[in-house]
């Protein structure tokens, strides 16, 4: 009698730990003794801090329970994908290995035993998929309202208690005009969260910080990008810029800061510092999308003909990749696009440099006139 797939599923659900420590190769044994929500090194591409188990909030279930990953290089839905890429397995052999190792036996799959044990196991499986649907309904309703409560809380850029908001703007180079206009808020003691021992986040500080509300690529606001500052208009030490926990049933990728109203030709950046510099010098609406990443994956909406992206320049090349890639899939919907790299070489001991380092450096004289990106595109 043929051993079924989804018997086995049953009967692996939580145990998948011990079965990746018992069948995986040595990396994979490895990583399957990581905690959850702990980046370590991949064991395929051997990326460092690139690869993490599926913890408690994926949808799928944690990696106990299905045995799922994820990685800069790929990701694997079960752990019968995980032993497949990690041990040369075809699927057949993965199922084989894991029903071998759960004691179950071609002959004895059907005995009266094993269909207990499975129905069991369902039975189990069931209970916690509708724990699991329950938390991620309270976990997403908790987002919502965390992001409502604090966007809500953000107070203008004039008023008296956003002097931190101002003198950061000012260090930068950049017109509180602009920044006003461009819907940019202000909180003066917002939670800084930082990973304690344990993995777990903790409330370590109360900082001033700068927000603004990004947006999906079909327009719904989805989290607040937050840049905590000290009362002296500095950037906080440690990780200054935080995206706030989002609900699943949302998405970043597409999406943008909607600093300004959209146009036929749309400049779009990195960082908000970037989009404000490049909108005081050259008057074009420029959208960061907070890192490299996301930009490569921007949506810009219908009504958009020509896209100009500011792109970073990156000692590790970056900024540089992601503008590319974005140029590449833009191109193919017929979309012009233009990249705009800062005009000089990145300083000495500098990690690279960007727009608003150009605006600082050299103000509307560092940038190129209209038919500069015209005739490049």
């Amino acid at each position: 009698m043929r051993i079924e797939v989804n018997d086995i599923r049953v009967l692996a659900r939580g145990r998948w730990r011990e079965i990746v420590r018992a069948l995986g190769d040595s990396e994979l044994q490895r990583v399957a003794d990581a905690p959850l929500k702990t980046h370590v090194t991949c064991p395929f591409h051997a990326g460092a801090n690139d690869f993490r188990l599926d913890d408690t909030g994926s949808r799928f279930g944690s990696f106990d329970e299905n045995g799922g990953a994820i990685c800069t290089c790929g990701s694997w839905s079960d752990g019968f994908a995980l032993l497949m890429q990690g041990n040369g397995w075809s699927f057949r052999e993965a199922l084989q290995e894991v029903a071998c190792y759960l004691g179950v036996r071609q002959e004895k799959v059907t005995s009266e035993a094993m269909q207990n044990r499975i129905r069991r196991s369902r039975a189990a499986y069931e209970r916690q998929r509708i724990r699991r649907v329950r938390e991620r309904h309270r976990r997403n309703r908790s987002a919502v309202e965390k992001i409502r409560a604090v966007w809500d809380a953000g107070l203008s850029l004039r008023h008296p208690l956003a002097e931190p908001a101002r003198r950061y703007l000012a260090r930068r180079g950049l017109s509180l005009e602009v920044a006003t206009s461009a819907g940019l808020r202000y909180h003066s003691n917002l939670p800084y969260f930082e990973k304690n021992g344990d993995g777990r986040l903790v409330e370590v500080s109360r900082d001033p910080a700068l927000l603004a509300m990004v947006v999906s690529g079909s327009g719904d606001p989805v989290t607040v990008h937050r840049t905590y500052l000290t009362p002296q208009g500095g950037k906080r030490s440690g990780k200054a810029k935080k995206l706030m926990a989002y609900p699943d049933s949302q998405a970043l990728v597409g999406g943008a800061i909607r600093l300004f109203p959209v146009s036929s030709v749309l400049g779009v950046s990195e960082g908000v510092e970037t989009a404000l510099s490049v909108h005081f010098a050259t008057g074009m609406p420029v959208w960061p999308t907070t890192s490299a990443t996301l930009l490569a994956q921007f949506d810009p909406p219908l009504g958009v003909r020509h896209v100009v992206i500011w792109a970073d320049k990156d000692r590790s090349g970056t900024g540089q990749a992601s503008a590319r890639e974005l140029k590449m899939q833009l191109c193919k919907r017929g979309i012009k696009v233009t990249i705009m790299f800062p005009p000089y070489a990145i300083p000495a001991r500098a990690k690279g440099i960007d727009w608003n380092d150009v605006w600082e450096s050299l103000g509307a004289a560092g940038f190129p006139v209209k038919s500069r990106w015209d005739a490049a595109a």
